[in-house]
């Protein structure tokens, strides 16, 4: 009878472990009812090629993508970059801070089982330092010519640096003077350099030494050459100057009264100027219509810095893009705005340039070279670090009809 029992009991245990151990039985990973979304697809990266690296927004266009951004995960190399924005066939990214030609981008989506195709782009350094300066040289105002040869007035050294496009520094003239202001290539390979006075000297082609060659009526502190081949200039003198090569007469040709000028371009048949009103210590960019004979039109107000942009930072330095965009060299957080024809601006490069842009020049290419004077603390000093900046701008700039 107890041996009956005790079978019947074991056969009972035995069904409740075995019921029990169906019942506890993984579920599977497949799921037959699982559709996976639609491999990714990459046709287009804009801009073309190359974009610079850290600081530009790159579009991907294709197919497959999410319009949910977080759901998209690009790839440029192994780095993983950040979606600023999707929709089902475009998605906008920021550029990695990576320089490297040749990288493998390729999408993933959520859901996906694949990744896309490969296109391979290459991401380009933006900014860098040109020409070994240390800290004991304080370069000043600079030049190009049209084989990039980027010319460096050098302050109390009293000389002119000739910079090489790889980079390569070599002395190519004494100056007779200490504090240049303003430097331009000219006609025939002649290198003139102000000194903020009347005087403007030359470097003639072969010499290693500047000459006075123009008294202009008043202060010069910058200069700039027009296409019929004059030169227009001003400074502290209340007016701005035109000076003749061909026969070094001087004249006044439009008023400036108690505004200290910084900076004169000439561009699509205007000059600029860039300045401050003495009396309100406004800065403004002005500019005078150039008629015939090279007279000038009266003055008007291009851009008004002090009130778009900042009352306490200055205009120091300008220039052109081909476009016709205005770069603005400042002494303000952020070292160059550039103003659209529009009249909208923004900073060029935010967090990435670094005050205070004392000049500014466009390189034969799609180069800006800029003059900057930077100062910081070290074990409580205050340390002045002035060098050359080149900037790839990826466009080409207006042209200096100086040069030839």
């Amino acid at each position: 009878m107890n041996k009956k029992i005790s079978l019947i009991l074991g056969m009972v245990l035995l069904t409740i472990f075995l019921f029990q151990c169906e019942k506890e039985k993984p579920t599977s990973l497949f799921d037959p009812d699982h559709i996976s979304n639609l491999t990714p697809v990459i046709t287009e990266i804009t801009p073309p090629n190359s974009a610079l690296a850290g600081i530009v927004e790159i579009t991907i266009s294709g197919a497959n993508f999410s319009p949910v951004a977080k759901n998209n995960f690009v790839y440029f190399g192994k780095t993983k970059t950040a979606v600023l924005s999707a929709t089902d066939n475009q998605l906008i990214v920021q550029s990695p801070p990576i320089v490297q030609d040749s990288l493998e981008v390729k999408v993933a989506v959520l859901d996906a089982d694949l990744f896309s195709n490969i296109l391979f782009y290459s991401l380009v350094q933006p900014v860098w330092e040109h020409g070994d300066y240390g800290e004991f040289d304080e370069p000043a105002v600079i030049a190009c010519d049209n084989e990039e040869n980027l010319y460096v007035a050098v302050a109390r050294a009293k000389r002119i640096d000739k910079i090489l496009p790889k980079g390569v520094r070599e002395t190519y003239a004494s100056m007779s003077f200490s504090i240049p202001t303003g430097i331009k290539m000219g006609p025939e390979g002649i290198l003139y350099v102000a000194q903020k006075s009347k005087n403007i000297h030359c470097v003639l082609p072969g010499n290693t030494e500047t000459q006075k060659i123009f008294r202009a009526p008043g202060k010069v502190n910058d200069f700039d050459f027009a296409e019929s081949g004059v030169i227009y200039g001003g400074g502290d003198g209340d007016n701005l100057y035109l000076i003749d090569p061909s026969d070094s007469s001087t004249e006044k040709v439009a008023e400036y009264t108690d505004i200290n000028i910084r900076t004169v371009r000439v561009f699509d048949g205007c000059v600029y100027v860039g300045g401050k009103e003495n009396e309100t210590g406004k800065q403004y960019i002005w500019r005078n219509q150039i008629l015939a004979n090279n007279e000038l039109a009266e003055k008007e107000i291009y851009f008004d810095w002090s009130e778009k942009v900042d009352p306490d930072s200055g205009v120091f330095a300008l220039t052109f893009a081909q476009d016709g965009d205005m770069y603005i060299g400042t002494d303000k957080s952020e070292a160059i705005f550039v103003v659209h024809p529009d009249g909208s601006y923004e900073p060029l490069y935010p967090g990435i340039l670094e005050p205070t842009s004392n000049a500014l020049c466009w390189g034969a290419g799609e180069s800006m070279y800029v003059c900057r004077h930077k100062s910081v603390i070290i074990d409580g000093d205050r340390v002045d670090s002035k060098t050359i900046i080149k900037v790839n701008m990826l466009k080409n700039g207006a042209p200096y009809y100086g040069r030839q």
